[in-house]
């Protein structure tokens, strides 16, 4: 596979700004890669892909050696799909959709691409064609990296962008127990689900030490809980992250180990949180944060997912 290849990533909604941060993790390699979609993000990133109408859609692609179709979107890719001979094809799946239609997908999709990717561990076995797991990639150098150790009193923080689909009420009614036990340190949880814009997100989440991303197993009858773009921004500004993932084995084959704590049961998550409050040094902890952040830049900076990214496709492009 040649390194001047143009590859263009589409969508309609690019949520959590994946595609956006896909291409420049391409880009950071020297590939040249864009990223459009049809629709703003409601989150205001800062830097996100360039909104286009259905004509200059049509002329990027025409000018370009690989497109993917990332959230896998089947209405977009039905409407393109006379204008892709000649293209190599990608898709990345995402979401909710794949979540309650993977047999659909795989119909439409799998007569057509050359390879798949999905962010979520749960989707592996469903059926995609030459499926791989890849995380989101991380801006590292627009997250603070200014890592503070922590004050006696630990700062834990629950700031859900969807409180529905992150288990908030679950998470809640756990941590008001736990501190409520008599034998637990006392500690400094504060959690709000109102929705902000992605830089203040960011902003907020960087004044904690625990970050608290998910906690559903489960979400439309469907398996769930696999951790999502919030635990890699929250590692990446050196917080120790307390999330999800039932499948742990895909991480794990694909990038090694992580310093992500996992509470798939509500026994395992109120353990975590208890020795992390009462059990855990904050000497100890620091080092955790500095962990979460030097995970994300050897593993899931730009440059490290372009590095990733490439090395898969030349086994399918």
């Amino acid at each position: 596979m040649e390194s001047r290849i143009k590859v263009l990533n589409v969508c309609i909604n690019d949520w959590a700004n994946f595609s956006y941060n896909n291409a420049m993790s391409l880009r950071s390699i020297g590939i040249e890669s864009r990223a459009i979609k049809m629709v703003k993000h409601r989150f205001g990133y800062e830097e996100q892909a360039e909104v286009v109408g259905d004509l200059e859609m049509l002329r990027m692609i025409k000018n370009s050696d690989v497109v993917q179709f990332v959230h896998g979107d089947i209405k977009l890719f039905e409407k393109l799909l006379p204008f892709l001979e000649g293209k190599k094809i990608s898709v990345i799946y995402t979401g909710t959709s794949y979540r309650n239609k993977p047999e659909e997908h795989n119909q439409i999709f799998n007569l057509i691409v050359d390879v798949s990717f999905t962010d979520q561990c749960e989707f592996m076995n469903l059926g995609a064609k030459n499926l791989n797991y890849i995380a989101t990639a991380i801006d590292i150098d627009k997250f603070n990296n200014n890592i503070t150790r922590p004050e006696p009193i630990l700062r834990v923080r629950h700031y859900p962008s969807d409180s529905s689909i992150k288990g908030t009420e679950e998470i809640v009614d756990m941590m008001e127990e736990i501190c409520g036990r008599n034998d637990a340190n006392w500690f400094d949880f504060y959690w709000c689900k109102g929705l902000v814009s992605h830089q203040e997100q960011i902003q907020r989440m960087s004044d904690c030490d625990i970050y608290i991303e998910l906690f559903k197993p489960e979400l439309n009858g469907k398996p769930y809980g696999v951790h999502g773009v919030t635990a890699f921004e929250a590692a990446a500004l050196g917080c120790v992250v307390i999330t999800q993932n039932i499948y742990p084995e895909v991480y794990k084959k694909a990038y090694g180990d992580h310093p992500l704590h996992l509470a798939n049961t509500e026994e395992s998550f109120r353990d975590i949180v208890y020795n992390l409050v009462n059990w855990t040094s904050i000497d100890d902890v620091y080092e955790m944060k500095k962990k979460s952040r030097q995970w994300i830049i050897d593993k899931h900076s730009f440059e490290a997912t372009g590095k990733y990214l490439l090395d898969i496709w030349k086994r399918y492009l």
